[in-house]
């Protein structure tokens, strides 16, 4: 496991659960509904967590969260079907492909 720079906030259990949700395609109300919270409650453990990962957009911060452990990275699979993205999935492709910063 990769060492923590030092001075590098952890993410909060609640965070975590947010932006992993989030990662996996959901949108905030999805997310609030699996959490049993608000969705001004998700939005802002998601905006805690951009703070903490050093990233000003999801897209950066779920990739920075997959690189440092804090989430979990979607699972791969090798069975040869066809890939299908969710929405969310797309959406970080989408801004990738646009320039935004990892």
């Amino acid at each position: 496991m990769t060492s923590q720079p030092s001075g590098r906030w952890r993410l909060s259990a609640r965070e975590r659960e947010a932006l992993q949700l989030i990662a996996s395609g959901m949108t905030p109300a999805q997310a609030a509904a699996e959490m049993g919270v608000g969705t001004s409650r998700v939005n802002d453990c998601v905006r805690f967590a951009l703070v903490k990962l050093g990233s000003p957009e999801r897209p950066g911060a779920v990739h920075r969260a997959y690189m440092l452990r804090e989430i979990s990275p979607p699972e791969h699979t090798n069975d040869g079907a066809d890939l299908v993205l969710s929405g969310g999935q797309q959406e970080v492709l989408r801004g990738l492909a646009g320039g935004q910063d990892l």
